[in-house]
């Protein structure tokens, strides 16, 4: 494993590591009747799905073109599986749906925007 994807991959495992503690913080001690069981599951979900494309755009690093496309495809791929996730979910459970809508945002807000970070690293040290 290269560099660049292990310090990622500390900083996935990282932002994972604050959203459990934040997570059992406010579903433990402020709001514990709000707490949904799929929770864990969506960390799990979304550090997946993020490690799966973060892979593939970081395998295409050397071709700028490569990189921009394959950067693309996993932005719609992604969006179409988180809106899978989001429409299956509040279909079964829509009593659950505020605190639902609110930690999918606060995890793709998180993973996306530690994903980008590192990606804008790579994409530096590229060459077009």
């Amino acid at each position: 494993m290269n560099r660049e994807f292990t310090l990622f991959l500390i900083r996935i495992l990282s932002a994972t590591a604050v959203l459990t503690v934040l997570g059992w913080i406010l579903f433990t001690f402020i709001v514990p009747e709000m707490y949904l069981h799929i929770l864990p599951w969506m960390l799990v979900f979304f550090l997946t799905v993020t490690l799966l494309t973060y892979f593939l755009q970081h395998s295409a690093k050397k071709n700028m073109r490569r990189f921009t496309h394959i950067s693309m495809i996993a932005s719609v791929l992604r969006f179409i599986i988180y809106s899978t996730f989001a429409f299956i979910y509040l279909y079964l459970r829509p009593e659950n749906a505020v605190v639902f809508v609110v930690s999918l945002a606060v995890c793709y807000i998180v993973y996306t925007v530690t994903e980008v970070c590192c990606l804008s690293k790579v994409k530096n040290n590229t060459k077009t």
